[in-house]
Parts: C-alpha cells; sequence; structure tokens
C-alpha cells in the first residue's frame, strides 16, 4: 500500500481474487436477463406459457372444426393431439438445454479468462483488475448499473458487459456485504 501510495495511485479499499469458472460466466447471464424485467419474469414460467398458448391453440382449433366437448375428450381425439404436445414440450426442454446449457459451455471455453485466476483492487477512484497476460483499469462512473444475484456482485459497464464479483473472492461474508455497500456508494453516490 505504501508503494502505490508513492508512485500516485490511490490507495486499496477492497481487494478480491477468484477464478473465473463456468458457474460465474452462468450467472452473468443470469444479471443479464434479470436487466430486462419482462424477460426475468417470464424465463420461470416459460412452460406453464407454452402449454397455455398451445390448449388456447386446441380449443380454438376444436370450437373451429365443430367438435363437442365429448368429442374433444374422447379418447380417440387425445390420443392424437396428447403425443403431438408431449413432443412439443420436449422439443422445447432440448432447445433448452442446448442454449442454457451446451453452447454456453462451449462458448464460454473460448473465453481468455475462462478458468483462470483473477484479481481485482478497488480504489476510490476506480477498479483495476488483471488476469495471466492481460490488466485492466477504469472509473467508478462508467459502471452503469449494479445487480446482486445469488451470492455474486455485478458491476455492469454496458448492458452485456460485467465484472462478475463472487461472495467467494472475498474471506468473509461480512467482507463481500461491506464491499456491495462500498461498491453502490460510488456507483450511486
Amino acid at each position: 500500500m505504501q508503494e502505490q501510495a508513492a508512485e500516485g495511485r490511490p490507495e486499496v479499499v477492497h481487494s478480491a481474487s477468484y477464478t473465473y469458472s463456468f458457474a460465474d460466466y452462468q450467472a452473468s447471464r443470469e444479471a443479464r436477463r434479470k436487466l430486462n424485467p419482462v424477460q426475468y419474469a417470464l424465463w420461470p414460467w416459460r412452460y406453464a406459457l407454452l402449454v397455455g398458448v398451445n390448449l388456447a391453440i386446441l380449443l380454438f382449433l376444436t370450437w373451429d372444426a365443430d367438435l363437442t366437448a365429448e368429442e374433444v375428450l374422447s379418447w380417440t381425439y387425445l390420443s392424437k393431439i396428447l403425443p403431438l404436445y408431449a413432443g412439443l414440450l420436449v422439443c422445447v426442454a432440448l432447445i433448452d438445454v442446448l442454449f442454457d446449457r451446451i453452447l454456453p459451455a462451449w462458448v464460454f471455453k473460448r473465453y481468455s479468462m475462462a478458468n483462470k485466476p483473477l484479481a481485482f483492487a478497488f480504489h476510490d477512484d476506480g477498479i483495476s483488475w488483471s488476469s495471466e497476460g492481460f490488466r485492466g483499469e477504469f472509473v467508478w462512473s462508467k459502471v452503469t448499473k449494479i445487480v446482486t444475484l445469488k451470492g455474486n456482485l455485478f458491476l455492469f459497464i454496458s448492458k452485456l458487459e460485467a465484472l462478475c464479483i463472487p461472495q467467494r473472492a472475498f474471506p468473509s461474508k461480512d467482507a463481500f456485504d461491506r464491499f456491495v455497500s462500498y461498491a453502490k456508494e460510488r456507483v450511486n453516490g
């Protein structure tokens, strides 16, 4: 700390270090979804919404075909329709697995910071970070939003880019909570 003061650099108020993992990447994706309230609210209900829309379509088709309620509820009719809905739900689930697990894992492996240690130093005037062969620095005013989610703090510098600071990067939960308060003061104050 004395060396920093001698060099004219501001004193480090908080520091954190951790290894950037796939779980951090996934948490960042969820935090980005949280920035869009409509998408975040619908995300857990997408299967119920899908079933509801399909039931509405089914009711419209049966009404349009002038089928009676007895004909619609007959096993002959249901045995033709239910496998289609089951297949649709399976397809949606497979698409979810593809876009929520498989493709993100493939993309994450190509990140230069994937599974690499990251170190952060938080100063009153900005943030500096480093990893194997990379360094960066920016001022607090570049942080546009702060999102806390499941033991992580995300400092968004754009709609898509955020620094993920997990609780595990600090020695204790109390230290993490103090940092969260400090970061909110820096961005909002």
